[in-house]
């Protein structure tokens, strides 16, 4: 399986962007592939909120080489891990993303209280190549057998 990332229907497919099926009738399996990608955004929007909170360097474009822009990353996210093991107060209850018992997603403070992204539009090239439907169908399969959460048929 080839190291992916998460997008949206704003996104062209390839084989290293996986998108969700569109359309009204989806099958089970798509159905949990969709729920599936929607918490690993969930999560990785979760991450990028709370460095732009906590660190001032992301709340603007860094005018950096990717070098040092990605050890300035990486370095944040190495003190944020710190401040979350030494700190009980660094992250309250509630500032996050978070899912109940039920596993019904609570939307967090962030999203009220940060300036929300400027909407992306649509790319024109929605053809994505046999790969990437391939690389999708394959993650979809994993997140159905040995991959699957006990909860995810519900959902």
């Amino acid at each position: 399986m080839p190291y992916v990332f998460v997008g949206d229907d704003a996104f062209a497919m390839s084989e290293n962007l996986l998108k969700p099926y569109g359309g009204d009738r989806l099958e089970s399996d798509q159905r949990i592939y969709n729920y599936r990608l929607s918490r690993a955004r969930r999560v990785t929007e979760n991450a990028f909120s709370i460095l732009t909170a906590r660190f001032g360097v992301f709340q603007k474009a860094m005018q950096l080489s990717p070098e040092k822009a990605t050890l300035i990353t990486m370095t944040c996210c190495y003190l944020h891990n710190f401040l979350r093991k030494k700190s009980r107060c660094y992250i309250g209850p509630g500032a996050v993303d978070w899912e109940d018992a039920n596993h019904e997603m609570h939307a967090g403070e962030w999203r009220a209280s940060q300036r929300q992204l400027e909407g992306l539009r649509a790319t024109r090239n929605s053809n994505a190549g046999n790969t990437a439907r391939l690389v999708r169908d394959a993650f979809r399969h994993y997140f159905c057998t040995q991959g699957q959460v006990p909860w995810q048929d519900s959902m």
